[in-house]
């Protein structure tokens, strides 16, 4: 996985159909991150999430929730 620029400059990356974008400023003004799926197998991507990153707790309470969500799922292995 490596990050990539979008046609601003922003960093991101992607898994699967998923966009993860990190943004300078989003809709609050704190910087932030883009979560967006691809529509279909096209290039348009679905209008998603903006998440408040106003510093480095916020990120990893975030990555943390993601952990509880995930752990929570069924697989065989």
């Amino acid at each position: 996985m490596s990050l990539k620029r979008d046609g601003r400059g922003n960093p991101y990356s992607e898994t699967q159909n998923v966009r993860i974008t990190a943004l300078p400023q989003i809709y609050s003004g704190d910087p932030g991150l883009s979560i967006r799926a691809y529509i279909g197998l096209g290039q348009r991507l679905h209008r998603g999430a903006e998440i408040p990153m106003r510093n480095k707790k916020d990120a990893y309470d975030f990555i943390r929730s993601l952990i509880l969500a995930i752990e929570q799922l069924s697989y065989d292995d």
